[in-house]
């Protein structure tokens, strides 16, 4: 059974549930052991951002993050983290 975790694609033998536990997500088994592994946990991180970085002050204003930067900050995270994952999938 493959498992595509970050960190089992660098070489760690970790499975997708091991992975999931650990990072402290809770993964629906028909997602553990594909390719849509990564999609979940990215997506799922993406929306703990959103809201934890609104309790974060934004160095640029003195001011917690809005709704609307803390998405845009968490898209940014997204985004290199699918691009990273893209690259270990190749």
């Amino acid at each position: 059974m493959k498992n595509y975790n970050v960190a089992a694609l660098r070489g760690e033998d970790i499975s997708d549930a091991e992975h999931a536990s650990t990072i402290g997500i809770e993964v629906p088994a028909d997602i553990l052991n594909t390719p849509q592994y990564n999609d979940y946990v990215i997506n799922k991180v993406y929306q703990d951002n959103i809201v934890h970085f609104q309790t974060e002050l934004n160095p640029l204003t003195g001011q917690r993050y809005t709704l609307k930067e803390a998405t845009a900050k968490a898209e940014e995270y997204r985004q290199s983290a699918k691009e990273n994952i893209n690259a270990l999938m190749k």
